[in-house]
């Protein structure tokens, strides 16, 4: 079935690395203004079980903050290759990172895809993604949330995530259920 799908680009990797790991600013843009923007422009009723919110690298952990911080909205999130290993300032709920603080506060009812590269390992004592998408997972699961985690043979490159990227849509909704919300009905004349 037909997808919508809406990219979204950053201005360069300042920017990159300001807006994409936890940033409540970026959040609530991504969770107001941007679904408000789609339904101007393709007619598309939002629903957040049609509505998955996907990212690699950075934005792998993006997508899993913002889902979290936004279950009304992001009901799927498509983590590739995800910057799990992130972790925020001292003194901040954000700490100990988004595995650690997504065992602490679940959000039930979201709907995950993680994938990892194999050759994303830690190489002298580093996080890494490969242990960390791993970890997330592994905690998802223990919660009894709707987790699926594969592992690519590959590192952290875009010829992994295009596969991953159908592989995910794939396992999160399968050839059952529609992909896409009812469309806006015609105003009356």
């Amino acid at each position: 079935r037909p997808i919508t799908a809406i990219f979204i680009d950053n201005l360069g990797p300042d920017v990159r690395s300001r807006e994409l790991p936890p940033n409540p600013d970026f959040a609530r843009m991504m969770a107001t203004e941007l679904p408000a923007f789609v339904a101007r422009h393709t007619g598309l009723l939002h629903a957040p079980e049609y509505t998955v919110i996907a990212g690699s690298s950075y934005g792998g952990l993006a997508a899993s903050y913002i889902a979290h911080q936004h279950p009304e909205v992001y009901g799927s999130v498509l983590s590739l290759s995800g910057s799990h290993w992130w972790r925020g300032q001292p003194g901040t709920e954000w700490e100990q990172g988004i595995p650690a603080h997504l065992a602490r506060h679940p959000r039930p009812g979201i709907r995950w895809f993680i994938s990892a590269g194999i050759y994303e390992a830690a190489r002298n004592g580093s996080r890494d993604i490969l242990s960390n998408s791993r970890q997330l997972h592994e905690i998802l699961r223990r919660q009894g949330q709707h987790s699926i985690y594969r592992e690519y043979a590959g590192g952290h490159d875009y010829a992994i995530w295009q596969g991953a990227l159908g592989d995910g849509l794939m396992a999160l909704f399968g050839s059952a259920r529609p992909l896409y919300p009812p469309e806006k009905p015609a105003p009356p004349r």
